[in-house]
Formats: structure tokens, C-alpha cells, sequence
């Protein structure tokens, strides 16, 4: 246990050199591995298309969501990427504050299944019919991937996808 620990606020540990939530862990190397292991789970869940898995997985909603929509089968999108939650349920209509995160995200599929070229657009609409951005049709998504693993990042990688436009 690291000399210069100390919790700055209830749930909330820091040392000389991080920050964290005491539920992931008593060290930043614990904090470090929980949420490791946490991010794999998302990823690993969305890719096999278990999205009720990931309801109950113990990360910030919008954050596991956006973690979600980018491990998901990207020939056949489920997910669309809006992750506020309250937009979710209102664009679904739904009532039930309690309806998990993944029955929303079904019930959008039922109303509208996705080609892959469509996610992008199909959640612009969403956003701007609940108000929150102004309709842009000239924004471009640019799909980029780190690789299943995550292991095939680099800058160099990035820019080259953007300078190859590998936009949907």
C-alpha cells in the first residue's frame, strides 16, 4: 500500500499520481486491473451480442454503452450510439425508468433495423429529434478500430484510417 494514499472523498482514493473510486479498487494497479477487466467483459459481451450482460456490469452508463456500441458486429449494428439514457427512453416512449438499458436498444431495433451503413445516420436522427443537436448532414463518421484487443493502436494507424476517409 502506497505511503502517499489517501482518500480524497467519500469512494474516492488518489495517490502522487492517480485518481480512482475505492469500489475498483485500494491501489491504482487494483483500479487499474478491475477496470481492465470490466472494459473486456463490455467488449467481449457486445461482440458475442449479449448486451443484457452488460446492464449490469458496474461502469458509468454512458461509458459502458459507447464501449458496447464499438465491439459491436459491425456488419449487423444493434446499437445505435446515443447513450444518454433519458434520450433512450424517450425516444423509445418508455415509462418504466426501471426497463434495462439493452430492452431499449431492442426495442430501436425492432423499429428500425440497421445496415451498417445506417447506424451513423439513424442516430444523428435520433439526437436531433430529441432536440439535443441541430440536424449536420454534412458531418462524417469515421470508423477506427484498435483491433479486437485493443493491442493495434497507434497514432500512426489512426491517421492513416482518417487520411484513407474510412468513413461510413
Amino acid at each position: 500500500c502506497s505511503s502517499d494514499l489517501k482518500e480524497e472523498s467519500t469512494g474516492v482514493l488518489k495517490d502522487s499520481k492517480y485518481k480512482w473510486l475505492k469500489k475498483y479498487g485500494s491501489s491504482a494497479n487494483e483500479a487499474f486491473e478491475k477496470i481492465k477487466s470490466i472494459i473486456i467483459a463490455i467488449a467481449e459481451a457486445s461482440a458475442n451480442g449479449d448486451f443484457a450482460e452488460i446492464d449490469d456490469i458496474d461502469l458509468g452508463h454512458a461509458t459502458k454503452w459507447k464501449i458496447a456500441f464499438l465491439y459491436q458486429e459491425r456488419e449487423n449494428p444493434q446499437l445505435v450510439c446515443v447513450y444518454k439514457r433519458e434520450k433512450l427512453l424517450k425516444y423509445t416512449e418508455c415509462n418504466d425508468k426501471k426497463t434495462p438499458t439493452s430492452e431499449l436498444y431492442a426495442k430501436i431495433r425492432e423499429q428500425k433495423p440497421m445496415q451498417r451503413e445506417e447506424v451513423f445516420t439513424f442516430s444523428r436522427d435520433i439526437w436531433a429529434l430529441m432536440d439535443e443537436i441541430p440536424f449536420a448532414p454534412d458531418i462524417q463518421f469515421f470508423v477506427c478500430s484498435a483491433g479486437q484487443s485493443g493491442k493495434d493502436y497507434t497514432e500512426g494507424n489512426f491517421q492513416k484510417c482518417i487520411e484513407q476517409k474510412a468513413h461510413i
